[in-house]
């Protein structure tokens, strides 16, 4: 894993505006809302199990990529679906594409547009679209069979959950992965040094998914 320092580092996560046209959890799953039914955490569940190695999007905008390719990968190993690795690269192309930036630029993307990727396009296999060489892949656009094959594994439903910590955890407790995206200030910690994370200080170097 490349060491750059996070203010070397592209923070791709762009700060997404409101969309009418987003499936809310109040409205579609309320029985997660915590406005709505409480606390269920204590109901309890561990994702780790299903969550695929950590990986370095070696200093380019793509974060969105890797957390919605990610979070792909953890439903299909908790569902017991064969689905392999996706290409992080090939998500970050196409998100950049639905949400109407230059696929060719390193622009970074909403996670919005990552999760509509994986509903329109389906997760890209990264036996067909390759993540090395992120420093020029990541303009490079899946092509035809990968497209193809990718039509296999949409995401037929997804759901927007607010932003609300308890809501966040009974999703969770409830074995439903989520996609976020946090600011990241001057004083986060470097690699290695994570043990203890600080309340944000400093200027804002940009959003990161996760």
């Amino acid at each position: 894993m490349a060491n750059f320092p996070f203010r070397h580092r592209r923070l791709g996560a762009l700060p997404q505006p409101r969309d009418n046209r987003d499936y809310m959890l109040a409205r579609y799953m309320p029985e997660l809302d915590y406005n709505v039914v409480g606390d269920i955490a204590g109901l309890a569940s561990d994702l780790s199990m299903y969550l695929p190695p950590a990986e370095d999007q070696d200093g380019i905008g793509s974060c969105t990529g890797y957390g919605g390719g990610g979070m792909m990968e953890t439903v299909a190993k908790g569902l017991g679906i064969p689905l392999g690795s996706v290409s992080k690269l090939a998500m970050y192309y196409l998100a950049r594409q639905l949400g109407g930036f230059s696929p060719t630029g390193d622009t970074g993307a909403y996670i919005r547009d990552v999760v509509r990727a994986l509903a329109v396009y389906g997760a890209v296999y990264k036996g067909l679209h390759s993540d090395l060489n992120p420093q020029s892949q990541f303009r490079v656009a899946p092509s035809q069979t990968a497209l193809a094959e990718a039509l296999s594994h949409q995401a037929l439903d997804y759901i927007s959950v607010p932003i609300d910590v308890q809501t966040v955890k009974n999703a969770l407790a409830s074995k439903y992965p989520v996609v976020y995206g946090i600011p990241i200030y001057s004083n986060f910690p470097q690699f290695g040094q994570f043990e203890n994370i600080p309340m944000p200080s400093g200027s804002l170097l940009g959003w990161h998914c996760m």
